[in-house]
């Protein structure tokens, strides 16, 4: 975990962070160890795939961790950060039924900021549906963001989060 983490961080060498990943990865799936470390080196190695658009590589990483571990904020965030990708790749509806996995994981495991993130980019899913249930749903977790922070004042949300989520809000409204 440390020498991938290394390479990213401080290095900005996302090939040699892909590199030393999947022999973290390799390691413990030899050794049949499915801990925290293992869910964290299947995360990073799926944010290493990313940030290089290899958006393929990040869906299996992401799916092997929702199947191997035993982490219910990993897997949730796994499940959302699937339909993330499926979003830049332009395949809403598979976006969807991930953000409808994970959302609900994450309202029992995530701290309200990351349940707040995946409550609006789900959104922008929900609109390029542009069906009738998809800004339903749409609206529903775009308010259940608005509650949480109207109801957690010491989230410190910035004033342009508070400000997108109304605008969205108000433009669901319209279509």
């Amino acid at each position: 975990h440390n020498f991938s983490f290394f390479f990213n961080k401080k290095k900005k060498n996302y090939e040699l962070a892909i590199k030393y990943g999947k022999i973290e990865v390799k390691i413990h799936d030899s050794l049949k160890i499915n801990n925290k470390q293992y869910a964290n080196a299947l995360y990073n190695l799926v944010k290493f795939y990313t940030t290089k658009n290899d958006f393929d590589n990040g869906i299996k990483y992401h799916k092997k961790a929702i199947q191997s571990n035993s982490y219910p904020l990993r897997k949730a965030q796994s499940y959302c950060y699937i339909g993330s990708i499926y979003f830049k790749k332009g395949e809403y509806y598979k976006s969807n039924n991930h953000y409808l996995k994970g959302i609900p994981l994450l309202e029992k495991y995530a701290s309200k900021k990351n349940l707040i993130a995946h409550c609006t980019d789900f959104t922008a899913t929900c609109i390029k549906i542009k069906t009738k249930e998809s800004i339903e749903i749409g609206l529903y977790y775009l308010k259940k963001a608005d509650s949480i922070i109207q109801n957690s004042p010491t989230l410190n949300i910035d004033n342009r989060t508070i400000y997108s989520i109304n605008v969205v809000i108000a433009n669901l409204y319209s279509l």
